[in-house]
């Protein structure tokens, strides 16, 4: 019986690493000044924007902490967060969260106001600096972020996006605006399709690239609280369609491809995978058992 639950044990880790599941998750930002509500951490279903509040973001002292963007490091499956100008405690900070309970660890101070970050596949950290209206690289040690090109006149809040080839997006004109390439060479936006279709025309407050393809982005009517709506955009046309409404104030948004090892697995909470993997490794396990079982026995 040992020898079953070992093998059902093995089956059951290397499917977890095997699976290929795309988790999105999202933050709030409470936008009325005298909304005393934490800033909260959800998971959400990226096929309808039904979300799951996993709980209140908090610094290292039980302090609220706004976060206005959200990437997940390719390279060690850490969910990194920029912060609002606008949070009650460590504005414009670096910040690492905790995806089970939202608790967030403080890397350090930006230097200015990020809007949205987004990795590279090497591991890169970018930033979407709206104040210069500049790419920034983000130093995932000390939290710095180092200007990319000549800066501009301050513009819309603006969000980052890369796709699996390592492509930058940019809407930084808002929602009424155009999706655009950034060229690492030159520090330098291209322009892109005009967005069609947008369901608010006040802004845009996050992207993320699916594995697909796809770029799910915050839609927002800008209001005290606003009204958020999941919606997805293809990069080649800039044609919008709408997904469903987020939580009130949801700012950020992140996919994250897959688990990362078992942990991983069973922290973002892939139950019904789970359920079905622990039912297969455990028949595998009492099948190889009856099997061994069978030839020990004398003919």
């Amino acid at each position: 019986m040992q020898a079953g639950v070992r093998i059902a044990a093995v089956f059951l880790f290397s499917s977890a690493q095997a699976f290929g599941v795309e988790v999105m998750y999202a933050t709030s930002t409470p936008t009325l000044v005298t909304d005393s509500a934490p800033a909260v951490l959800y998971r959400v279903d990226p096929l309808t924007a039904t979300s799951k509040t996993i709980g209140p973001i908090k610094g290292p002292g039980g302090e609220s902490i706004y976060v206005a963007g959200l990437a997940d490091d390719p390279a060690t499956g850490r969910l990194y967060g920029v912060t609002s100008p606008r949070s009650p405690t460590n504005p414009n900070s670096l910040v690492i969260i905790d995806l089970a309970s939202g608790d967030a660890a403080i890397v350090g101070k930006v230097g200015a106001a990020a809007s949205d970050i987004a990795f590279d596949h090497k591991g890169t950290l970018f930033a979407w600096l709206r104040e210069s209206n500049q790419m920034a690289t983000v130093d995932l040690s000390t939290g710095l972020a180092t200007p990319l090109g000549k800066p501009g006149p301050p513009g819309e809040r603006g969000a980052v996006t890369i796709d699996p080839q390592d492509r930058i997006y940019v809407i930084g004109t808002g929602a009424t605006g155009s999706i655009d390439g950034f060229d690492l060479s030159t520090g330098a936006l291209s322009k892109g399709p005009g967005l069609k279709g947008m369901p608010f025309a006040a802004g845009i407050n996050s992207m993320t690239f699916s594995s697909s393809g796809t770029i799910y982005a915050v839609n927002t009517n800008h209001a005290s609280p606003a009204t958020a709506l999941l919606v997805r955009i293809d990069p080649s046309t800039g044609s919008v369609v709408r997904v469903g409404a987020l939580p009130r104030d949801t700012d950020a948004i992140v996919l994250i491809e897959a688990p990362r090892g078992l942990s991983d697995f069973l922290t973002r909470g892939n139950v019904s995978i789970l359920a079905a993997v622990v039912c297969l490794g455990l028949a595998i396990g009492a099948i190889v058992v009856l099997r061994r079982s069978s030839e020990r026995q004398p003919r």
